[in-house]
């Protein structure tokens, strides 16, 4: 209610405004219930979070948001935790044998230092390559990427993006926009008073104004549709009020710095809100994980399923990784420093010209970029002259004018010997079938557009030719930074028009079998022009596709695969790409030859039997492998069988099947039934893994007698 008498004639229009409306006021809760809850500003009462008590939620359990409350004020501890009396705290809870102690919530240390891995619950997870108990053995030959000369372009981090690379969605996010919730801005989605909090140095507000709150987006658009469905874990240090919209959400467990919330995310995303913060202990550090990774995210961050798809590839491009296109980033200077798209162009040209390097601003431009990049080399190659392998500095220019690049080069000068290698672009528009053509392509079937596309490779082996002899001529290697498909609207879209029968067609074909011989007969013409040239070894032949994961629009369908967990092996263009290195780089495994764990008496492992003809089982052995005891077959008899874990509380063995380019499937049994597999998508599969409660694989190369059955070499 208005506190003002209507009838005071001096007051202002304001509480003549607040007396005819009559206006509610909020109502405050007692002391703030100690930010240990949230107050119902309606009914002045505190809703404590999980582990505090009281009118004011003055009283701590000790729960530290893991348990909830007892009648005698101490705390009931979730599995993985257990009450310490002496400290009145929920602590973690671990039955670690020889003294080891616990490094998480029923989860032991090891005895021995991991050199090349990370140790979790008793033993080392070695690192691709690494094998033995410490993981301190290199092995280039277990690596599924071994000589390889494929790489690819990593996707950016943000709240769009189709491609999940961390277990952690926070990572993901977006940066924090501000909001009101009075006010005439009050319906607006972001104000831009971002100059009006007060930040801390780590990003997050030391304080917020009382009508001001801060929101930031996570899995918007088409991962929204495809990420993990069920209960998230929020973390966060410091005392606050956070709170979601646009999600279906249900909250599990609200407790302070900790809360579950069963979440079934679509297209809309997840808004995560930040309403309060106290000035004293701010909120902070704040999380998202993934369900099923709560335990395992600090020490195990990617998310499985991403680093599966990119394990076969020598090289990683962080171009949109590090927002190269919207800052100055180097090793190979930035990137496309000729485009006058991007910022990085402008900058060069205005730099050559202060420093009169061409009267003309293109021509400046260029000079700069051989001024600065050679500098640049020069500084990576002091850091490293102990080292010069460990680094490739690579210079760039436009591969589609080739007597630009000649040019360029050309005033690169003796500067060539700052650099190692020369990188070009390997795209295919099928003679730019969807701009020039884009009434013919719609009359066209697959199949003529895959033919269409097949006979622009001349073009691209000319194109090839013409660089590796242009490298040669200056003593360097040659690259590709990128290539692939790039079938869209080019020159169209450039003047603000695009149509969407076009655009639907070209991603059509992008998702179509019959776009992946066009994918195979560009990386075949690299191979045979520049990979087996004997004066383009190492470091020359990269091919780095464009890119790994992205959502197809008129911009072009440049994901290889369009969000992280699509089934790789329906994705023609993947599926090309791999074939391809299976083809060439046969001797590279697909996956670690032997695996094995122990369970008390017993042994699981899964391998290629010794005796007789070569064939993949799965089996138990209860006398130290002399015996063993098969499952049912798994996958084709011709795939790789990779034993995951077992879960001793539900009997479960899970196996992944990878067939010969690198594509898993993801299975379990229950070890009390021994009758049928049971299939998962790769989420479930690698969040069920992911628990503690699931006993991982020896570590790589670590068989402990079990292999007198196995081929393991």
């Amino acid at each position: 209610m208005c506190i003002f008498k209507c009838t005071m004639r001096s007051f202002l229009f304001l509480v003549v405004l607040c007396c005819k409306l009559r206006i509610s006021v909020s109502v405050t809760c007692p002391n703030d219930c100690h930010w240990n809850g949230k107050c119902d500003t309606n009914s002045g009462k505190c809703q404590c979070f999980e582990g505090f008590i009281g009118n004011d939620c003055a009283v701590d359990c000790g729960c530290k948001g893991h348990g909830t409350c007892k009648s005698d004020n101490t705390c009931l501890c979730q599995d993985g935790w257990k009450w310490y009396a002496a400290q009145h705290k929920c602590i973690w809870d671990c039955q670690c044998p020889n003294g080891i102690q616990c490094i998480g919530p029923g989860i032991c240390g090891c005895s021995t230092n991991c050199h090349q891995g990370t140790c979790w619950n008793g033993q080392c997870e070695c690192f691709e390559g690494y094998s033995g108990n410490d993981c301190s053995h290199y092995n280039p030959n277990i690596m599924a990427n071994k000589d390889v000369s494929v790489g690819i372009n990593v996707g950016g981090l943000s709240y769009y993006s189709s491609e999940l690379k961390y277990v952690d969605i926070a990572k993901l996010s977006q940066s924090w926009i501000t909001q009101r919730t009075s006010g005439p801005n009050a319906n607006k989605w972001d104000t831009n008073e971002q100059n009006l909090v007060n930040w801390r140095n780590d990003g997050y507000p030391a304080s917020l104004q009382d009508n001001m709150r801060l929101g930031k987006l996570m899995l918007r658009s088409t991962i929204g549709l495809y990420a993990p469905k069920g209960n998230y874990t929020l973390l966060y240090d410091g005392e606050g009020d956070i709170s979601f919209r646009f999600a279906h959400e249900h909250i599990m467990f609200n407790g302070k710095g900790r809360m579950v919330i069963n979440i079934n995310e679509g297209k809309n995303g997840i808004d995560l809100i930040l309403s309060r913060t106290n000035p004293a202990n701010p909120v902070r550090n704040v999380r998202f994980i993934m369900p099923g990774f709560e335990d395992r995210y600090e020490k195990f961050p990617f998310y499985p399923p991403f680093l599966e798809t990119i394990k076969r590839y020598s090289q990683l491009r962080y171009m949109d990784f590090l927002h190269t296109n919207g800052h100055t980033i180097y090793i190979e200077y930035s990137n496309e420093v000729w485009n006058g798209i991007f910022r990085q162009t402008h900058y060069t040209q205005e730099q050559g010209t202060k420093l009169n390097l061409d009267p003309q601003s293109w021509k400046a431009g260029m000079k700069y970029y051989n001024k600065r990049s050679s500098e640049i080399m020069q500084i990576w190659k002091t850091v490293f002259g102990s080292q010069p392998d460990k680094i490739v500095t690579v210079w760039a220019w436009q591969t589609g004018n080739q007597d630009y690049t000649r040019q360029a080069i050309e005033d690169l000068g003796n500067r060539t010997r700052n650099f190692k290698a020369i990188a070009i672009t390997g795209y295919f528009d099928c003679n730019n079938l969807a701009g020039k053509h884009a009434a013919e392509m719609l009359n066209m079937s697959n199949i003529q557009m895959e033919t269409y596309c097949n006979n622009q490779m001349s073009q691209s082996e000319s194109s090839f030719q013409y660089f590796m002899d242009l490298a040669k001529k200056h003593g360097l290697k040659l690259l590709m930074y990128e290539g692939g498909p790039s079938i869209m609207e080019g020159s169209a879209i450039a003047q603000g028009l695009s149509h969407d029968d076009v655009t639907n067609k070209a991603i059509a074909f992008n998702r179509d079998q019959h776009i992946k011989s066009v994918v195979d007969n560009l990386l075949e013409a690299w191979y045979k022009i520049v990979i087996n040239d004997p004066q383009n070894s190492s470091p020359g032949g990269l091919f780095n596709y464009f890119s790994s994961t992205g959502t197809p629009s008129k911009y072009g369908s440049w994901g290889m695969l369009e969000y992280t967990g699509q089934d790789p092996g329906t994705v023609p263009k993947y599926v090309a790409t791999q074939s391809f290195i299976t083809r060439h780089y046969s001797h590279s495994p697909v996956d670690i030859p032997c695996s094995f764990l122990q369970q008390s008496t017993l042994g699981y492992g899964c391998f290629l039997q010794k005796r007789g003809a070569l064939r993949w089982r799965c089996a138990v052995t209860d006398d130290d492998g002399t015996t063993w005891s098969y499952y049912p077959d798994v996958g084709n008899t011709g795939d790789t069988l990779v034993l995951d874990g077992f879960n001793p509380t539900t009997y479960t063995v899970y196996v992944r099947s990878v067939n010969k380019i690198g594509v898993n499937k993801y299975h379990s049994i229950d070890t009390r039934t021994t009758n049928t597999w049971k299939t998962y998508t790769s989420f479930d599969y690698y969040s069920s893994v992911a628990s503690r409660k699931t006993q991982r694989r020896l570590p790589n190369g670590v068989y402990n007698y079990l292999d007198t059955q196995a081929r393991c070499s």
